[in-house]
């Protein structure tokens, strides 16, 4: 169960999107251009075999009908491999979805963060999330 901390720090992401795009341009080093409206979309990830996945906080930019590319705020408290992995399948169901570039963001205060810095490939697919 999310704590206070978790709470309060999805509820700033989700009042300024705009954050977790500049995070993942500034410290990620991913180009994404900043003329595109931000918009917070359900963060509720069903699959066709009904397995039900929500992501603390979804963004999609530009127009609503037709996003651009998805943004995934994760708020972790403990990274874990578990963790990692289950945002990997949130970003898979995202790209399903849309069609478009995903990217993942964690927000963390855990100072041992940097060691999950590698590439996660999920189900030794052709799917990677690079961290």
């Amino acid at each position: 169960m999310p704590g206070a901390r978790h709470d309060a720090t999805n509820e700033l992401v989700r009042h300024h999107p705009e954050l977790v795009q500049h995070l993942l341009q500034t410290v990620g080093g991913i180009p994404l251009p900043d003329n595109v409206p931000l918009h917070i979309h359900s963060g509720e990830l069903n699959d066709r075999i009904s397995t039900n996945r929500h992501a603390d906080t979804l963004i999609l930019a530009g127009p609503p009908h037709d996003p651009h590319y998805g943004l995934i705020c994760e708020i972790e408290t403990r990274l874990s491999e578990p963790k990692l992995h289950q945002a990997l399948r949130y970003a898979a169901t995202v790209w399903l979805r849309l069609d478009k570039p995903v990217h993942v963001l964690f927000i963390t205060p855990n100072t041992t963060g940097d060691r999950y810095n590698r590439p996660l490939t999920l189900n030794a697919g052709g799917l990677t999330l690079t961290l």
